[in-house]
């Protein structure tokens, strides 16, 4: 089959139409799914023969004037000529309903694959072969999201649109770092258990106050800081901050909270962190003991290495170690025995549903007995109700954060200073 260079070349053709004659077409990114699964059990011989009958497949149903390549190992793409979407959709769902039907027996077995469909529309707007086939991945890997043989389609000037809208957004993040234009927020985090005797313990979240003075919510710089690897220099405002902080309620011999901060997965991955943190505690005098840090269990397991130096390194001098988000992905509990972690806390979409779905409920009662026979507390995160509450004093979770307790606030204001 034509290959990703002669798709691009076919794809630049039909950029060039459409700017010229104003024609629409589509560009289909199709995964199939299993094939690792067939070339590793049944052998390479049978992957290459489901890959050779799949692709007579797509060159049936499709078009003479349309364009079918292999562009990866069980990557597709077809290049649809002069086609609305209502077509272009019809033509993915077709394709889709003959990949659940489609099977080859090898030797005494039958072999199956699934697929993630993506498409995107190709207009006058379109920049460039490279671009499309971001947008077209980019829209396969969304409807892998939604599951098993599923398609999601999006229109180019959607994705150029939220593109242009990153660029635009990420001088502004330069801007408040530089004229330090960012602003600490804070949400307690309380025991359940009032006979004890606890420092208060709050988690610390981050604001950026825009030129105008607006504050404007995570939503708004955090995925731009991601995309454009600033990140790393918001985590280090973030901790020297609350370093800060800490030092002004010392300076009024004032007791310390603990503050708990969390760190992005670019910071758990980068082997210089520890370092910095490390000289932070030295410079401030600050005992470590008063810093717990947050790490999602995505960051943890896709730097498993570093994160397990990290928090190795930084429990030894007194730092305490968060697992953010805890049951989100299918990895938690496997993992969990590799990180030395001192506090679970339960993802909130579990907690947000606990009182109207038995599963979700006995999903949290099973991370806080786990986390109990680790010696781990548990922390339910997004409590909203009485009812969340009363269900968790029954299943005995350590602490609570939520709207139910109190909204974030500004740190100075929270602590009254």
């Amino acid at each position: 089959m034509p290959n990703r260079h002669s798709l691009a070349e076919k794809i630049q053709r039909a950029i060039e139409s459409a700017k010229r004659e104003g024609a629409i077409h589509a560009l289909l990114y199709i995964d199939l799914y299993n094939f690792s699964v067939i070339n590793d059990t049944s052998g390479h011989m049978a992957g290459d023969e489901l890959l050779k009958q799949f692709a007579r497949l797509l060159l049936e149903i499709t078009g003479p004037s349309d364009f079918v390549a292999r562009i990866g190992n069980d990557e597709f793409a077809l290049l649809l000529f002069c086609v609305n979407y209502d077509k272009a959709m019809a033509l993915a769902e077709q394709i889709l309903e003959i990949i659940k039907d489609f099977s080859i027996p090898w030797e005494g077995e039958v072999l199956k694959v699934g697929a993630s469909i993506g498409g995107i529309m190709v207009d006058n707007e379109a920049l460039s072969d490279i671009d499309l086939m971001i947008s077209a991945g980019s829209s396969c890997a969304a409807a892998r999201d939604k599951g098993r043989n599923k398609i999601h389609f999006q229109s180019f000037n959607e994705e150029v649109a939220k593109r242009r809208s990153l660029a635009t957004s990420m001088p502004k993040i330069v801007s408040a770092l530089d004229e330090d234009r960012f602003t600490l927020f804070a949400q307690p985090i309380t025991a359940l258990n009032r006979g004890i005797a606890l420092p208060k313990y709050y988690e610390i979240l981050v604001r950026m106050r825009d030129s105008d003075g607006t504050i404007l919510p995570p939503s708004e710089f955090i995925p731009v800081a991601e995309h454009f690897s600033l990140i790393d220099d918001l985590d280090k405002w973030v901790f020297k901050n609350a370093l800060k902080f800490l030092l002004k309620l010392n300076s009024q011999g004032l007791p310390l909270p603990t503050l708990s901060v969390n760190l992005s997965g670019s910071t758990v991955g980068d082997e210089n962190a520890i370092d910095y943190i490390l000289a932070g505690f030295s410079d401030s005098g600050i005992s470590p003991k008063h810093i717990q840090f947050e790490i999602t269990e995505t960051a943890a397991v896709k730097h498993l290495p570093e994160a397990k130096r990290l928090i190795a390194t930084l429990r030894s001098v007194g730092v305490s170690f968060a697992l953010n988000d805890f049951g989100s992905g299918l990895s938690s509990f496997a993992y969990l025995k590799e990180l030395p972690i001192d506090c679970l806390k339960i993802d909130s979409s579990f907690i947000q549903t606990m009182d109207n779905s038995e599963v979700d409920y006995s999903v949290v009662s099973t991370i806080n007995h786990l986390g109990h026979i680790m010696g781990v507390n548990a922390v339910a995160e997004a409590v909203e109700n009485k009812k969340q509450l009363e269900l968790l004093k029954k299943i005995g979770v350590d602490y609570i954060q939520g709207f139910l307790v109190q909204h974030p606030e500004p740190l100075n204001k929270l602590l009254q200073l």
